[in-house]
């Protein structure tokens, strides 16, 4: 007696691009429209279809294209925002394709428009973005295709990028333990970057530095970035354990240059700023004054585009807490290898 085809095995194999493929049980019928409203990234690579069938059995057979793009390039978003945040992970990855499929109300061309101004003159090695949009009516899915053109050769960068994951699994060894709560994880990072990178003060600089210094390489490998840097560098070592960050591009009151800094999350509800530039010993001293900030008291000295779904309300005082965690944790901490200096400013 055959079993009835599960969900998750059925797009696997459409991620596989295997024809055909047959469905048993109930949900034959409906299994392709399942699957698409599961992901809907997989009609970037179904060209046509025909399906045939039988009592309790449908046999899917597919005509696939654009099979030479990998599952990585691909991605599944819902919001503008979360667009943005897409489009800014492939600059700073170096990507240089991304595919972004979405079945709401985002407007990719708004998108793109709005990231070229936010984000204008803080990816310096950003040649040129290039997109393009089609609609699947049938299904109420829009895919747009992003392209990027880089200052630095393709073997440069390969390099770049290389250095950069190989210095985030050296630093996430020396900096994190399993005991570490996400909390802890944050601020020691934050410490990390703030007493081991240097601003980079260089007034003229030629493209190559420029792409450097405005990238985590210049954070994790040079040890020497501007604002850009911290907050891309804090992102990356954060992703590498879970912890969800937000590079935030906005401007310091009274200066016309942009700045960037974080907002962090631990339970996907609250939000709280984090600003390693402000915080680093370029400032004469190391401290925290600028981590787990709220919105209210950021905006005393920020301006940025505040969204909806990443609000800092400053309901908890995460600062107090992560203190009270490593007092009675710092022992323990310290013999893991945990340097005393990344612990207390």
């Amino acid at each position: 007696m055959r079993t009835e085809t599960d969900l998750k095995d059925f797009i696997r194999q459409l991620r596989a691009f295997t024809t055909p493929i047959t469905v048993y049980g109930s949900n034959g019928a409906r299994m392709l429209d399942m699957a698409i409203d599961e992901d809907p990234a997989v009609m970037y690579y179904i060209e046509g279809m025909r399906a045939e069938g039988g009592f309790g059995w449908v046999r899917y057979h597919f005509t696939y294209r654009n099979t030479d793009v990998p599952a990585n390039a691909l991605l599944t978003v819902s919001s503008e925002s979360e667009a943005q945040d897409a489009l800014a992970d492939a600059i700073t990855t170096f990507k240089r394709r991304l595919i972004m499929v979405t079945r709401r109300g985002v407007d990719f061309g708004r998108v793109y428009n709005d990231f070229s101004i936010a984000y204008q003159g803080f990816y310096s090695n950003l040649v040129d973005m290039r997109f393009g949009a089609a609609s699947i009516d049938s299904y109420g899915l829009v895919i747009a295709d992003f392209t990027f053109s880089y200052r630095l050769g393709k073997v440069m960068l390969s390099m770049m990028s290389r250095d950069v994951e190989e210095e985030l699994k050296r630093v996430a060894r020396t900096i994190f333990t399993p005991s570490m709560t996400p909390e802890v994880k944050a601020y020691v990072a934050h410490n990390y970057l703030a007493r081991t990178v240097e601003y980079w003060l260089k007034e003229e600089a030629n493209p190559i530095e420029s792409s450097c210094m405005q990238s985590a390489y210049g954070a994790l490998v040079k040890k020497k970035c501007v604002c850009q840097g911290f907050a891309e560098a804090y992102k990356r070592l954060l992703d590498t354990q879970g912890i969800r960050c937000f590079v935030i591009i906005g401007k310091v009151k009274g200066d016309s240059v942009g700045h960037a800094w974080n907002a962090i999350t631990f339970d996907g509800r609250e939000y709280f700023h984090v600003d390693v530039t402000w915080d680093s010993k370029s400032t004469g001293r190391v401290s925290d004054t600028y981590f787990g900030l709220s919105d209210t008291e950021m905006v005393k000295t920020r301006l940025w585009t505040r969204r909806p779904e990443c609000i800092c309300s400053g309901k908890t005082n995460i600062l107090s807490i992560i203190k009270s965690q490593i007092l009675s944790n710092k022992r323990t901490l310290i013999s893991q290898g945990v340097k005393e200096e990344y612990l207390v400013v």
